[in-house]
């Protein structure tokens, strides 16, 4: 069998490829088919990922999304589901508790200021002159 491969882009394994389409050798694939089965492939990884990290199921984690009406809550800009481009899963690095959904950005704000309120009151002061 030959194989076709395409890039993981779950960030998890970066550069890690991964096996998007399974053809017998001397057969076509059809770029539909690779691709249904790269989505399938990266949604297995997304449900395992967040079962393992942080417990949620992908039910969960979907209504999580809807119930904060696809809005990063810091920024209130909408994003798809999931993704590089979606919204990211917070969660606190000491109690491993999920907070909510966050906007790439404003996660790393988070992690940038460490967790800590006295931090984000400081931004908060300093950005007041």
């Amino acid at each position: 069998m030959e194989v076709e491969w395409g890039y993981d882009v779950t960030g998890s394994h970066k550069g890690l490829k991964i096996p998007c389409s399974y053809e017998r050798v001397g057969s076509t694939p059809t770029i539909p088919t690779m691709k249904k089965n790269c989505e399938e492939i990266k949604l297995a990884a997304k449900i395992r990922m967040l079962k393992h990290r942080y417990g949620l199921t992908y039910e969960e984690y979907q209504a999580m999304y809807l119930k904060q009406n696809k809005r990063c809550p810091i920024c209130e800009d909408e994003f798809e589901l999931g993704g590089y481009k979606g919204l990211y899963v917070d969660h606190c690095h000491i109690t491993k508790k999920v907070r909510g959904l966050l906007c790439p950005k404003c996660n790393s704000a988070i992690g940038v200021l460490k967790d800590s309120k006295r931090n984000f009151e400081n931004a908060m002061n300093y950005l007041k002159i």
